[in-house]
């Protein structure tokens, strides 16, 4: 799988595993090799009114998220 394949599996997980709209989402580490192992990213996230920064960690197996971990950057902000 290619970057852009990972992040874009990435903005979907988040998407369906916690209703969150990417705004922006950036590969800070890609530690995976054949769709398993590792990818870092920095990523703005809107929930209705509230957008958030993020760092987030999303594990990979066969090309499949199976965990994610995070760490919040920024206070939310309300538009």
């Amino acid at each position: 799988m290619n970057e852009n394949q990972l992040l874009h599996k990435a903005i979907d997980y988040i998407k369906q595993q916690y209703d969150e709209d990417t705004v922006r989402m950036t590969m800070l580490k890609n530690n995976t090799t054949d769709g398993s192992g590792i990818i870092e990213v920095e990523c703005t996230v809107r929930t209705g009114d509230s957008v958030s920064d993020w760092n987030k960690w999303f594990t990979f197996e066969n090309g499949a998220i199976v965990a994610m971990r995070w760490e919040q950057l920024r206070q939310p902000k309300n538009d």
